[in-house]
């Protein structure tokens, strides 16, 4: 060969070094596109009512090592842990604190404060979550599929609209799903490192929630269809059951192993579960393992759960909810391009199929958490409840485009489509996200309709319905209302979920004339009354 044709002859490695680099960064632009999103919306909000009382309390238990506040029992505490870290930072004198028995506690936070928690939050739980959604459907399908199921996520209201707070939902979203996706990997392929890795990070998911158990259950049932299949033998139930331990290491761990040893409190919290077969059972088995704190949260949450919240779905009201509660959030908080690529991914299966035990880890899940809280809790105040099962719904909806052949070329201009129509969803709503509502019910100016509390309405936007109150002379959620003037309302106090005839007769004869952030709603009594 000659020298001219060495000179002309074009190196083969050239088209995969740019392929090398074009993959990483576009999901690095995507990822960025998500925190965009995600600060633009929670930068100037306000702090929401779960959040008042999450704010500061890993920085108390840290300081004191005490469990008695409220937000310590509620949840367990690694959010807490992590979205405290600013304040560590933070001395006495810079904020305001009180000093009560056991510990502080924060009596007000600047927006500052706040919004640095939320951004701990969000970098170290948000952006891991994309990652590990990119890699599961890369790994089970194809790279085309990988950014199908990253761009489902990176458009998602509902999980924007949680992302930038910090409660356990997207903790307990993140986390839980890694640990699956670690397990399902472990499955895979069986070593010593693997093994260790999916026991500390469900650990850490034990952490994050006391619903984070479900994803115990879900690890259960999948190594028992695994243990069905007959793919595996005894050294794989032992590892799991090591994995197991390793977990329960973890929480005891993260509780700073507090109450482990105090078996006569743990006996005093099991009294108070319900004296039924099933969970009194499950208690006494789990009770000696566990962190005293870990428990009293969760006998607490259970005692929640049976007993149930004021909620409201579509005009009624009840404290024990409704076993199809989040299937119609599901049907109306979800858009509806997203429930489309859903579908059609079922239909794929007729020419893409992949080993049903594959997809029986992204089935699993999202089946567990909403048989759960439709059949066996009864807290129906959010969609957010069942958000852990939302990525495991993306990563299988992306095999759609797997798909080879004609079908393959028309399902993927279809998703082409849909996802323009889910990025023009997205752009309307900013910064409103916990607002949004699709098109089957008229749109997130419709929702409150149909629902509220964590769904539209958490104390977001006070200070925007405050700021027009003063400026248009109107009435902030007064206790008596005007005979004339316009009349500002949260959509919690006017659906009446504690108060059913605080605010009937603006429900009952009036209509909104505009909203605030669309979870305030405004009413003019100078207009005539709807018949």
């Amino acid at each position: 060969m000659s020298s001219n044709q060495l000179d002309n002859k074009k190196p083969v490695n050239t088209p995969s070094r740019r392929q090398y680099w074009l993959e990483p960064a576009i999901v690095a632009l995507l990822i960025l596109l998500f925190l965009f999103q995600v600060i633009g919306s929670v930068a100037f909000q306000n702090a929401t009512c779960d959040e008042r009382v999450y704010f500061g309390v890993g920085r108390d238990i840290l300081r004191t090592g005490e469990w008695s506040a409220k937000g310590a029992i509620l949840h367990p505490p690694l959010s807490y842990y992590v979205n405290s870290l600013p304040l560590l930072f933070l001395s006495d004198a810079e904020g305001s604190w009180a000093k009560v028995e056991g510990g502080y506690y924060f009596l007000a936070f600047s927006p500052f404060h706040l919004f640095s928690c939320r951004l701990t939050s969000l970098i170290v739980f948000g952006v891991p979550l994309l990652i590990v959604i990119y890699l599961w459907a890369r790994e089970l399908y194809d790279r085309r599929a990988a950014f199908v199921a990253l761009v489902l996520a990176v458009f998602s209201p509902n999980l924007l609209a949680h992302s930038g707070l910090i409660t356990p939902d997207l903790p307990l979203t993140c986390v839980g799903f890694t640990a699956m996706y670690l397990f399902w990997r472990y499955r895979r392929v069986r070593s010593w490192g693997r093994g260790v890795a999916w026991s500390v990070v469900l650990g850490l998911a034990m952490l994050t929630k006391v619903s984070a158990v479900l994803f115990l259950v879900s690890v259960i049932i999948l190594g028992l269809l695994s243990c069905i299949r007959g793919e595996r033998n005894a050294r794989w139930i032992a590892g799991v059951m090591a994995g197991f331990v390793i977990a329960w290491l973890v929480i005891s761990l993260g509780y700073g192993f507090a109450g482990v040893l105090d078996f006569s409190g743990k006996a005093a919290v099991v009294q108070k579960v319900p004296d039924q077969t099933l969970s009194r059972a499950v208690a006494w088995m789990s009770a000696p393992f566990l962190p005293l704190p870990y428990l009293r949260g969760a006998g607490m949450q259970w005692q929640i759960g049976q007993e149930g919240w004021p909620a409201f779905l579509m005009g009624e009201l009840s404290k024990t909810g409704w076993w199809y509660y989040f299937v119609i959030a599901f049907l109306i908080k979800v858009p509806v391009a997203v429930q489309l690529i859903l579908l059609a991914s079922v239909v794929s299966l007729w020419w893409r199929r992949s080993p049903w035990l594959d997809e029986a880890w992204l089935i699993v899940p999202p089946i567990v958490f909403l048989g759960f809280f439709s059949f066996i809790g009864r807290v129906n105040i959010g969609l957010r409840y069942i958000l852990p099962g939302f990525p495991f719904l993306w990563v299988f909806a992306s095999k759609i485009a797997s798909v080879r052949g004609r079908a393959g070329a028309i399902f993927r201009v279809a998703t082409l489509a849909l996802f323009v129509w889910l990025a023009i969803s997205c752009v309307m709503i900013f910064p409103h996200y916990l607002a949004y509502f699709n098109e089957f019910v008229g749109g997130p100016a419709n929702g409150y309709k149909y629902l509220v509390d964590s769904n539209l309405d958490w104390s977001q936007n006070r200070s925007m319905a405050e700021e027009y109150a003063k400026k248009h002379g109107a009435a902030l959620e007064p206790r008596v209302l005007p005979r004339s003037g316009r009349v500002v309302v949260c959509a919690n106090h006017l659906q009446g979920i504690f108060d059913p005839d605080g605010y009937r007769v603006l429900r009952e004869y009036y209509k909104p004339i505009g909203h605030i952030g669309y979870n305030w709603l405004i009413f003019d009594l100078d207009r005539e009354a709807k018949k």
